[in-house]
């Protein structure tokens, strides 16, 4: 029925090739140019120092300070990254900032082998040529501080806005690739982020900003911190609205779907607060987010142009740690986490005067864990651990309004539980061997074992060759599981599978490390992975329309490199560059929907006028992907920011264009799309102004 619609959005592909090669073309200008004044400005050595890209202190630190970034999330313990059992990546606050990055996406966008994808209900994140549409990102491990913030039902790693943190509170991120289930179980398969969140200490004072952009995009936030003898706090709130504009889609250009044109329904607003103290050995922590989004695809078969469709998520978290350090050799540390979701759905179907479509689902977990690191047996690191989480509800509701008709009133709960142990052994000075294993159980997938061992050898001062091998699993989601709704005969409707089994993937890597000069490093890494029981959202008793249901369908394996690039100047600049290829088949040798075989980045931070201005200048490069009816073209993206710190104290400006040469681009969209791709936006501004009390 859709056959003619779909042929034409099937080849969707950027305006000619003009723009492409002016970004590359203006981005590397920029870059010579950079390169070219970076000795100049160091000799200018201002005294200016409240503007810089990475952290005034960056700017001079020694090479060894600078290239020996210290990371805790890959073994649960500080260590150099260079002796991480990962090529883990690390995210800074300065770079946040100075790139004007508006969600957790953008910012991970920027590393070696990770994308995204956006359906214009929620983003998506990728790794590694893999991405499949509409999967909640469950593949990855999310956490803030430390604590899992993957909920009971969906298992979402949220990128988006929907993400509950506002980004302007993180401190660093920590992307550690690869198979995480040895460390934290169930969906670490690509990888862990850990989203470690500002102190009071970094924000003394007050500070509030205001801003405004394009489709009627406006925020405010505010944020108090205080630190000293007792303790340090941080408080803040933030609340984002986005009118969105209105949004064509040819699949829907007829006279009685007002010619594909969606009205004021690509709508946001999101509300934001967040709560964290230190006292000593204890921490608290509290998050509250509420976002609400309007629903222009038309997905699931709704009605098209509906303003009553639309989505939301609420979450509310409250976490405790302790941490001890009981003799000279040995460190502890526990968690507990009480943590409630709700997700809420209204789904117009008919006419106007039809009732709506509800979807509701409600999640409540309590989460604990322990570890403790030792270091008593000599040459060793010894960690040993455990984690619980007890989900008290993960219901899941589907009904029609008027007239009422129940489909879905699923109540469960679910008990997942873990124990760990690790060992850092010194072979030689030169020579680590990072080895573990753990065992999970719960409720759904029964036991799973997963090994992790890596040979990390310092080939020289200069250069680090590490050899990882480790596997991973992850366990159906309820909403894999018990989710149905409709009629079971119908396109668009969904069915349950309680009998899921769970992923599994099996990883090999080899990274090389490599310093260049004193200010330059360069990375490479070469992997191989293997998935068993992907678990695939398909069209029952594979037909060719009816209604869907996920099943352990498909196997899929890949091969790949990722290239990476840092180098920073003494004046401040910096210039970072990766590239990653991913060659992803199926089990069928054929690649999969949404899985770019090429990805390249280039971020460059100038600081100018006497480091009073800052220019944060990035480009994105995404290779060609499939999609459900056809080929989705390649695209490249330019950004700009500019931050300027006025005379007047405390006061910064900063204005951003995103899409500066106005690309026309689109992302892959799942098997719930009548479309093959979603659009996303033109050229867009956002305008910002904080002042520091």
């Amino acid at each position: 029925m859709h056959s003619g619609a779909h042929q034409s959005i099937a080849g969707i592909c950027v305006r000619g090739r003009w723009p492409r090669r002016a970004a590359l073309a203006v981005l590397l200008a920029v870059a010579g140019a950079a390169t070219a004044g970076a000795p100049e400005q160091a000799q200018a050595g201002s005294a200016a120092t409240d503007v810089s890209p990475v952290g005034a202190d960056l700017a001079d630190l020694s090479l060894e300070q600078l290239l020996d970034v210290r990371v805790s999330t890959a073994s649960r313990f500080e260590q150099s990254a260079s002796d991480a059992p990962s090529a883990v990546r690390v995210i800074t606050a300065e770079e946040i900032r100075a790139f004007g990055w508006r969600t957790l996406a953008d910012a991970l966008g920027s590393l070696p082998g990770l994308f995204s994808s956006y359906d214009r209900g929620y983003t998506y994140l990728g790794a590694r040529g893999f991405l499949r549409p509409s999967d909640y990102g469950s593949r990855f491990l999310l956490l803030v501080d430390g604590h899992r913030l993957n909920e009971p039902i969906y298992e979402q790693a949220t990128a988006g806005l929907e993400f509950p943190v506002g980004i302007e509170l993180i401190e660093r991120i920590e992307y550690v690739p690869g198979p995480g289930s040895s460390v934290f179980g169930s969906n670490a398969f690509f990888g862990v982020i850990n989203v470690i969140t500002r102190r009071g200490d970094d924000h003394r004072g007050a500070q509030a900003a205001v801003e405004a952009g394009s489709n009627g995009r406006r925020g405010f936030s505010a944020r108090y911190g205080l630190s000293g003898a007792g303790g340090d706090l941080l408080i803040a709130a933030s609340a984002i609205d986005v009118d969105g504009d209105d949004l064509y889609f040819p699949e829907f250009d007829t006279p009685e779907t007002n010619n594909g044109v969606a009205v004021g329904l690509d709508h946001e607003r999101v509300r934001r607060l967040f709560l964290k103290a230190e006292r000593g050995a204890f921490g608290l922590s509290l998050v509250h987010s509420s976002r609400e989004k309007g629903t222009p695809t038309a997905a699931y078969l709704q009605s098209f142009n509906d303003p009553r469709s639309r989505e939301s998520d609420e979450w509310s978290l409250l976490g405790a740690h302790y941490r001890a350090r009981p003799s000279a050799t040995t460190e502890t540390a526990a968690h507990v986490l009480f943590g409630a979701y709700d997700y809420r759905g209204a789904f117009a179907y008919g006419a106007p005067t039809d009732g709506l479509s509800r979807d509701i689902g409600r999640a409540r977990w309590i989460g604990v864990g322990a570890h403790a690191v030792t270091t008593a047996l000599a040459g060793h690191k010894l960690v040993f651990g455990v984690d619980a989480q007890f989900d008290m509800k993960r219901d899941q509701y589907s009904y029609d309004e008027s007239p009422y008709e129940s489909y879905l009133a699923d109540e469960r709960h679910a008990l997942r539980a873990g124990v760990l142990i690790q060992d850092q052994v010194a072979l030689r000075e030169d020579l680590l061997l990072n080895a573990g294993v753990r065992f999970d159980h719960d409720s759904v997938s029964g036991g799973n074992f997963s090994p992790r061992v890596a040979l990390i050898q310092r080939w020289s001062p200069d250069a680090t060759l590490k050899l990882i091998h480790g596997s991973a699993y992850r366990s159906p989601n309820a909403y894999e599981l018990y989710y149905h709704s409709g009629d079971v005969e119908e396109d668009g409707s969904q069915l349950a599978n309680p009998a899921l089994g769970p992923e599994r993937i099996r990883s090999s890597e080899i990274v090389w490390s490599q310093q260049l000069g004193a200010r330059t490093q360069w990375q490479a890494s070469v992997y191989r992975y293997r998935i068993s029981g992907l678990i695939t959202q398909v069209v029952a008793n594979q037909q060719d329309s009816g209604p869907l249901i996920f099943e352990n369908f498909d196997r899929a394996n890949a091969t790949g490199i990722e290239l990476s690039g840092d180098h920073r100047w003494r004046g401040g600049a910096s210039l970072r560059a990766s590239y990653g290829y991913a060659r992803v088949k199926d089990g069928g040798s054929e690649t999969p929907i949404n899985s770019p075989r090429h990805a390249a980045a280039l971020n460059l931070i100038v600081p100018l006028a006497d480091d009073r201005l800052l220019a944060g200048l990035e480009a994105r490069y995404l290779g060609s992907r499939d999609a459900e009816y056809g080929p989705v073209d390649a695209y490249t993206l330019a950004n700009l920011t500019l931050t300027w710190r006025l005379p007047v104290p405390g006061l910064e400006l900063q204005g951003s264009v995103y899409n500066l040469f106005d690309e026309r681009y689109a992302d892959p969209a799942g098997p719930s799309f009548v479309q093959n791709a979603i659009e996303q936006d033109g050229r867009t501004f956002l305008l910002r102004a904080t002042y520091g009390f």
